[in-house]
């Protein structure tokens, strides 16, 4: 999926710490099941956690008729966003269905907000939904994720946020 095959991590990480990394991927031409495996390594050569990816590439959006989440766009008013801190980024995603149902979603960010939600489809379409994250302190490492419950058991994000306090 010619995502990054090394990513040097130039801090010390202590126990109990997060960190985010971001791996850009670019989905296979060809039609078929395809899995990513990353694998975290101590700088003394220690094997720590493994991570990966599923993807199924082909059919493009959902059936007509089947009821499933088929796309989640995020955005922002502006990405670097300027605040006087502390103050409150609205994040929005447009969620798109490929039919009629009850989409049940849960919002998290990275300053540990949880904001959860329905959205009712009549039909096939894109739906708008938003979810407010505070933010404290300049940093680009900001984010927001939507996990969809109902139907799809999928997360969408991270969108990552900018934020530069004046």
């Amino acid at each position: 999926m010619n995502g990054e095959s090394v990513i040097p991590v130039t801090t010390v990480i202590e126990p109990g710490e997060t960190i985010t990394f971001k791996v850009n991927l670019k989905a296979p031409n060809n039609a078929g099941d395809y899995v990513g495996v990353w694998r975290l390594k101590a700088g003394d050569g220690e094997l720590l956690g493994k991570y990966w990816v599923k993807i199924k590439v082909g059919g493009g959006a959902a059936p007509a008729g089947d009821f499933a989440v088929t796309r989640v766009n995020f955005s922002t008013a502006a990405n670097p966003v300027h605040l006087n801190c502390p103050d409150d980024v609205t994040i929005k995603a447009a969620v798109t269905s490929g039919a009629a149902g009850t989409v049940t979603y849960r919002w998290e960010d990275c300053e540990g907000g949880i904001k959860n939600g329905s959205i009712v489809f009549d039909a096939a379409g894109t739906k708008a939904v938003s979810h407010k994250v505070t933010i404290s302190f300049s940093d680009p490492g900001h984010w927001a994720q939507l996990y969809i419950d109902t139907p799809n058991h999928q997360w969408f994000g991270p969108f990552m946020i900018e934020a530069i306090c004046d």
